[in-house]
């Protein structure tokens, strides 16, 4: 799921990512929540506009006003068709094989309801998925 903030450029390379994992059972949902009518919401909504019709599976949610982060968030999970969500920010391209690792971390953690992941550096491997435990 990617709610858009950075320019249209940037969202772009991380729709990218998405489209280049090595999973490829994926929907990604796109929650903009731009005004609309502002250049950058203008932008975004043609942007995914053409992505949609290149691949069904990105999915474009727009609010009608800027409603902030979580609201984004609340609007895509409500919307979510699958087993597992996976957040990820317009300025974010994780490696290809990112949704693998995650399902990898999750599957090796049973009771987990949730797992990071890193798409650079930072205390395991690049590109790694670090795992946790999260409990009710």
């Amino acid at each position: 799921m990617l709610s858009p903030r950075s320019p249209v450029t940037v969202t772009v390379s991380a729709v990218a990512s998405v489209r280049a994992q090595t999973n490829r059972d994926w929907e990604l949902l796109i929650v903009d929540d731009n005004d609309p009518d502002s250049p950058h919401g203008r932008q975004t909504a043609l942007m995914v506009e053409r992505l949609s019709a290149e691949e069904p599976r990105v999915r474009y949610l727009q609010h009608e006003e800027n409603r902030g982060a979580c609201a984004a968030r609340n609007t895509g999970i409500a919307q979510a068709r699958g087993d597992f969500l996976a957040f990820l920010d317009d300025d974010c391209a994780p490696d290809p094989d990112w949704l693998d690792a995650l399902d990898r971390a999750l599957a090796g953690l049973p009771g987990a309801v949730g797992a990071g992941g890193l798409p650079g550096q930072r205390q395991g491997a690049p590109g790694r998925a670090q795992s946790g435990r999260f409990t009710r």
